[in-house]
């Protein structure tokens, strides 16, 4: 039992020294997110409304530029670096979206690029119908069980009781 254990600390200690030299190695990268402030979002990358984007990094990020589409549409220079940006300023359709930021040593960080489709009015309602009008079915139904079911059930039972002696 002790060379077992042994032997799986061995086993462990090996893939730890594999494991933390790549750690170490691991590049600063700047992380991009969008939020919802106040609008809609299908959560299939299908947004309308006021949005925020918001960028996280190292601790020596003193600088941070939003873009989308390939223009700036904003500058922070505190944290957070945050921008919030309304889908109706654009065209509708798809959008791409990313960050620049720089460091106080001087380097320059990129984000990811995050590609969103901006909905018209019409479009955002539409999608709204299609999630809300299958939930308020299964409301009505329900309601209507439960109000049915019962009622059933007492009718049933009223038919089945006799009186003493068994006859009407």
């Amino acid at each position: 039992m002790k060379k077992t254990c042994f032997y799986v600390f061995l086993v462990l200690l090996a893939i730890l020294g594999f494991v933390t030299p790549a750690h170490a190695q691991a590049v600063e990268e700047l992380g991009l997110s969008v939020s919802r402030d106040f609008g809609s979002s299908d959560g299939s990358g299908n947004i309308r409304g006021t949005f925020s984007m918001k960028v996280t990094g190292p601790s020596n990020l003193v600088n941070v530029q939003f873009f989308i589409d390939n223009t700036r549409i904003a500058e922070d220079t505190e944290p957070p670096f945050k921008v919030q940006f309304l889908t109706d300023d654009y065209a509708p359709g798809k959008h791409t979206m990313h960050a620049m930021g720089y460091t106080s040593d001087g380097r320059e960080l990129r984000t990811r690029e995050m590609t969103f489709n901006y909905m018209t009015a019409e479009e955002s309602q539409q999608r709204g119908l299609k999630i809300t009008m299958p939930i308020l079915a299964l409301v009505l139904i329900w309601v209507l069980f439960s109000k049915v079911a019962p009622t059933l059930s007492r009718e049933r039972k009223k038919g089945e009781l006799l009186p003493p002696g068994g006859h009407n």
